[in-house]
């Protein structure tokens, strides 16, 4: 980290801003390389306008610049859905909501489960693909037999769950980006975020937005997307353009901008 010459990509302050989250052993390292990264690099560049903020309360200078190049979500589009997902999941010509993510306590998926138990059609499935967090599990609160955990899926199988899915919800407490959102408006699913940190800014008009820590709100707009064709129909338009602007091909040429302005 001793050359100034350089350009620093930094995603987020996250450990910093909620530590509980992580041992205090990474905190200490993390803060320390973050703060050598803040004051030595040439150039600073993030994800979002929110990260940014984070950054400069944590760590930043008053005179350093922080570039905003966001993420991209096409990703996801590259390999075609395996559809074999469903026949594992017992989903074939099922509704189901699609919640997605390691699901530590700061993606709050107890908010997703304590929605779904204020939902009262019985048909509706969710599904949680990503890693388990028995923290999260336990309490029986917000346990129901609707719940359907995937494990681990591949690029392929969660293309297929975005694109089957009824809606995608993702009421985190803290992103620096949120890139499942994205990768969601890109397959063509129906969008429902959290009202805070950085997601406002990424899904813009393209989603629907709960209280993360009200679940009422979060099933409150579950009900308005399960019951109208017509919103849903307008949500996917809304994402399909969103995903449009938010590509990685236009973040790439913002970096070969950044680096023939700073280093060539």
């Amino acid at each position: 980290m001793r050359h100034q010459r350089q350009l620093a990509v930094i995603h987020d302050a996250a450990a910093i801003a909620n530590p509980q989250n992580y041992s205090f052993a990474f905190r200490r390292w993390y803060s320390m390389m973050l703060n050598s990264v803040m004051h030595r690099a040439r150039v600073i560049a993030t994800v979002s306008r929110f990260s940014a903020s984070e950054l400069y309360r944590y760590f930043g200078k008053p005179f350093l610049s922080i570039e905003i190049i966001p993420e991209g979500g096409e990703h996801i589009l590259r390999l075609p859905a395996d559809p074999t997902v469903f026949e594992r999941l017992d989903l074939r010509g099922r509704r189901y909501v699609l919640a997605v993510g390691s699901q530590s306590l700061n993606k709050n998926f107890a908010a997703v489960l304590n929605a779904m138990s204020l939902i009262d059609d019985p048909d509706i499935v969710l599904v949680a693909a990503g890693g388990g967090n028995t923290r999260i599990f336990t309490d029986s609160a917000v346990q129901h037999e609707r719940l359907q955990r995937t494990g681990y899926v591949s690029d392929q199988q969660l293309r297929a769950l975005y694109e089957g899915a009824a809606c995608f919800v993702f009421p985190s407490f803290y992103e620096g980006f949120g890139l499942p959102p994205l990768e969601a408006m890109c397959c063509g699913c129906p969008v429902i975020v959290s009202d805070r940190a950085s997601l406002p800014e990424v899904c813009a008009d393209a989603a629907l937005y709960c209280n993360p820590d009200d679940p009422a709100t979060l099933a409150a707009q579950l009900r308005r997307v399960l019951g109208s064709p017509a919103l849903t129909d307008e949500l996917r338009a809304r994402g399909h353009q969103r995903a449009t602007q938010l590509t990685w091909d236009r973040a790439a040429r913002e970096f070969a901008d950044l680096m023939d302005l700073h280093f060539v």
